[in-house]
């Protein structure tokens, strides 16, 4: 099973790249996680986001599964996380898509192609910081299923 995560812009701040880095690194050896970034709008505003969703969506395949990052999703516990993934793996014929909005979210048309939508937290996340988010808790998750230590 291939999984990626669809991103909104690239990460600028170089600290923030840094942290994420050693996550994608770790992973790459059983469970490489394709991170796609698209162009952000240039703009600010429904027609910038209705535009990126556009250039998110290009990207996900008719048999893909899309997991949209909102706000309004459902919230798990890192453990029901890592049996809801080994679940989605498990169950999807194409990849595995998890999308993260830009600045000013997702569009609406990625929310209603969305299979399952989850909230890292009921806080609203700079989407750079959301990143770092999903990815450690992707390895998280990954590491809880092949009984990796590092949840401990």
């Amino acid at each position: 099973m291939r999984w990626g995560l669809l991103c909104v812009g690239r990460v600028r701040a170089p600290g923030l790249a840094a942290a994420i880095a050693p996550y994608l690194t770790r992973l790459a050896a059983s469970a490489p996680l394709e991170v796609v970034e698209v162009r952000a709008g240039a703009a600010h505003g429904r027609g910038a986001v209705e535009a990126e969703g556009e250039r998110l969506l290009a990207r996900v395949g008719g048999r893909d599964r899309l997991v949209a990052l909102e706000v309004e999703g459902r919230r798990y516990t890192t453990e029901a996380l890592a049996r809801q993934v080994a679940s989605w793996r498990a169950s999807v014929a194409g990849r595995l898509w998890l999308a993260i909005g830009g600045a000013d979210g997702l569009a609406p048309a990625v929310a209603a192609r969305a299979d399952e939508r989850l909230s890292l937290s009921p806080l609203t996340l700079p989407h750079e910081l959301a990143r770092l988010v999903v990815v450690e808790q992707l390895y998280r998750c990954h590491c809880l299923l092949t009984g990796h230590p590092y949840h401990h």
